[in-house]
């Protein structure tokens, strides 16, 4: 069986909520894991939108070797973990704006990207959608 298909094509037939006001926020990933250590930040915008858009903000220099190394999209995997899965979800329909990015060359890698933009998409979920009972 194609799981992914599967779930992929359930996802596609989900219809989007909606993405209501622009929101910044950053995420960060510091974690050791073994004889290494992750880093990377990303700070993003998410607005609304008729459809999935993505903006570049970063300075062109930077956007390259965001790039060239994989980050990019691995930041986009990230929003999408969150948009697509989390309980309030799936939004599919929002404009998303990395504005900022921090990264070294020993430690920063594509999941620490990811996990960096989950960390800022939950951040702009619970702003956008308030758990009353807190």
């Amino acid at each position: 069986m194609e799981y992914f298909d599967k779930w992929c094509a359930n996802l596609k037939e989900k219809t989007s909520r909606a993405w209501e006001i622009s929101i910044t926020s950053k995420g960060e990933c510091r974690r050791h894991t073994g004889p290494s250590i992750w880093y990377a930040s990303a700070m993003i915008e998410i607005s609304p939108s008729e459809t999935f858009v993505v903006e570049d903000s970063l300075e062109q220099n930077v956007l390259q070797i965001v790039k060239d190394r994989g980050w990019y999209d691995y930041i986009i995997f990230g929003v999408f973990d969150v948009m697509l899965t989390h309980p309030t979800t799936p939004i599919k329909n929002f404009k998303l704006r990395i504005l900022e990015v921090d990264f070294n060359d020993i430690e920063s890698n594509q999941m620490a990207f990811r996990l960096a933009a989950r960390k800022a998409t939950l951040q702009a979920i619970e702003i956008h959608f308030p758990n009353p009972s807190k």
